[in-house]
């Protein structure tokens, strides 16, 4: 009864902590000004699981170790004269199991750890862009439009109250899309290592607040097929 007790208060206490430690995480790594929500409702196959676990375990740490000590006689064992060899392995082997489950516990709880601070650490790492007021709009379209069509728009995006800048471009940064190709200056043979590709218009570095190491600006030669 007490092992069944104590495992089924662990289990509460698993279950509880469960429950409050996705949002916790979540509340680590989220900027103050947007709020991200992650929702993980509850499975029944996981809960069926620690159910299971927890009778397993009080089975295992509780029903036989209690069994085994009904099996021996008080009388003999203080003379001395019983000696429950298979017993003694048997609790060497409940042991050995218990440290080896504790010692999984602990390597569950540092992978954990190192989990959340990987994401804190990524939540203060620059990116090469200032995100701070920047809004992506992106825009389809049901066919093809010329460039002067999306400069008219971009032209009315900067009419808005309270739009300091708008640029285009193909995708917005960090969005998964990638086109690569090879560079060719001044009609030289290209060379032989791919570059990555994102055609913008002018202006769209100082929108997005990229520090120029090296090179010039851009100027108006091509322009994207949608805003960002």
């Amino acid at each position: 009864m007490e092992a069944a007790w104590i495992a089924v208060l662990a289990a509460a206490l698993g279950v509880f902590f469960a429950w409050g430690s996705a949002p916790f995480v979540v509340s680590r790594i989220n900027p103050p000004d947007d709020p991200v929500r992650l929702i993980l409702p509850p499975d029944w196959r996981v809960l069926g699981f620690a159910l299971a676990l927890t009778f397993g375990v009080t089975l295992l740490f509780g029903l036989l170790p209690a069994l085994g000590v009904s099996a021996v006689k008080p009388l003999r064992a203080l003379q001395g004269r019983e000696a429950p060899r298979s017993r003694r392995v048997l609790m060497h082997a409940l042991i050995t199991a218990q440290v080896a489950f504790c010692f999984l516990a602990k390597l569950v709880l540092f992978t954990t750890r190192l989990l959340v601070a990987t994401f804190e650490h990524l939540s203060h790492e620059s990116v090469g862009f200032s995100a701070e007021r920047l809004l992506t709009l992106d825009t389809f379209a049901q066919r093809a439009e010329p460039p002067a069509l999306w400069l008219q728009v971009a032209g009315h995006l900067r009419e808005i109250p309270g739009v300091e800048r708008v640029a285009l471009a193909s995708w917005p940064l960090l969005d998964g899309n990638s086109v690569n190709s090879y560079i060719s200056i001044n009609e030289a043979p290209p060379m032989p290592r791919l570059a990555y590709f994102l055609r913008v218009s002018p202006g769209w570095i100082d929108t997005m607040k990229i520090m120029s190491m090296v090179g010039t600006f851009f100027r108006a030669r091509r322009l994207p097929g949608r805003p960002s």
